[in-house]
């Protein structure tokens, strides 16, 4: 949970590159415990951070990894908005 407050804040404040290396991390560290579902939120995040840095193909980049499966399905993960772009 804090790696994604964090990389939210990150992301408030302008500093996406900073938000892709946070949620990086944080998504290393929950496939290492086995934390699938956790993983993949993050992963969503992540790629909404990369499309703000104008990477267009990172969901499908991102989501062909596999982070986005689990048990042979799509994770239901709903992209949420990041903050940043709320204001």
């Amino acid at each position: 949970m804090a790696g994604t407050g964090l990389a939210d804040q990150a992301l408030y404040e302008g500093r996406t590159a900073d938000a892709v290396r946070i949620l990086e991390k944080a998504i290393a560290s929950d496939l290492a415990a086995n934390d699938k579902a956790s993983a993949a939120r993050k992963q969503a995040m992540l790629a909404e951070a990369e499309l703000a840095q104008g990477q267009k193909d990172a969901v499908d980049g991102h989501c062909g990894k596999g982070h986005c499966r689990q048990s042979g399905r799509r994770n239901r993960v709903p992209l949420r908005q990041p903050f940043s772009l709320m204001a």
